[in-house]
């Protein structure tokens, strides 16, 4: 990854991917499924360093990272 400033709240989706070792198009995907926010600038889009930072410690705490569709299916209620 760049040089980057740390405590930027906003980052981009290849930063985000970085972070979290996952492919740019699943976070497209969580994106549009409404598992993490976007804000869109202008044509480019970026996250909120907490929230993806969140995510990575939810998960490297046992607990699900993807926000509270995965928190209901883990407890087997509806996602509807």
């Amino acid at each position: 990854m760049k040089d980057q400033n740390n405590s930027h709240p906003l980052i981009t989706v290849n930063e985000a991917a970085e972070i979290l070792r996952l492919s740019r198009y699943t976070l497209n995907n969580w994106m549009s499924q409404g598992r993490i926010q976007r804000l869109k600038v202008g044509g480019r889009t970026f996250l909120a360093r907490e929230e993806i930072e969140g995510m990575l410690n939810r998960t490297l705490q046992g607990k699900k990272g993807i926000g509270e569709k995965a928190e209901r299916r883990s407890k087997g209620l509806s996602i509807l």
